[in-house]
């Protein structure tokens, strides 16, 4: 399995996006961003894979983060969003979760691409908050674990699964096609590491 997980990275590895958006036709967009969200769901594959064979937890930690940068570009993309925090355009700073932002009208103007950019951008929002809730739960296991870290993860998660509640001070709720069950585990791990991160606060503050 973790052969034909790398071969298969390999191989959609050697698909070169369009140099810029605005010069790609939307069909091509829509093709390519298909393509890296695939290496995504590879990368999750291969993370699990390498956990399983008792690889290093770093090198499956890189695999997710790989999957997680790869399915916010897609979304991201998808809703026409900055890969960089638009408040620190000159950073490194990563676009927070938008999970809520619509789909751009080069894609819902098209009765042909209307129906698989939404699925994808659906498919994508879920990768990435399946690739941080995983990569949270390897920071919480890992040795020297930093539940700050775990936490950072967590959030991300949260912020590419729910949708913002109707009022305020509300829980969110899990966004479309996000299952019940895969939001109560997210919403689980969430918590535990954010108490676990405040009883640390606490403990240094006696």
């Amino acid at each position: 399995a973790k052969a034909v997980e790398e071969s298969s990275l390999d191989l959609l590895r050697t698909v070169t996006p369009p140099q810029s958006q605005k010069l790609a036709s939307a069909p091509e967009a829509l093709h390519v961003l298909y393509i890296l969200h695939r290496s995504s769901l590879l990368s999750i594959h291969l993370a699990e894979v390498l956990f399983g064979l008792r690889s290093p937890t770093t090198t499956s930690i890189q695999h997710l983060t790989n999957a997680a940068n790869a399915s916010e570009r897609v979304a991201l993309a998808l809703t026409g969003l900055p890969s960089i925090h638009p408040d620190a355009p000159q950073s490194q700073i990563p676009h927070p979760p938008a999970s809520e932002s619509p789909l751009m009208k080069i894609f819902t103007s098209a009765p042909s691409l209307n129906k698989p950019a939404t699925s994808l951008l659906r498919d994508a929002r879920r990768t990435a908050a399946e690739a941080w809730n995983l990569m949270g739960v390897l920071h919480e296991q890992a040795e020297g674990a930093k539940p700050e870290k775990a936490l950072e993860c967590y959030e991300r998660a949260l912020g590419w699964a729910g949708v913002s509640a109707d009022r305020p001070g509300a829980v969110a709720d899990a966004g479309e096609g996000i299952l019940e069950t895969d939001w109560k585990v997210f919403w689980a791990n969430y918590v535990r590491a954010r108490d676990a991160v405040r009883g640390r606060r606490q403990d240094k503050d006696k």
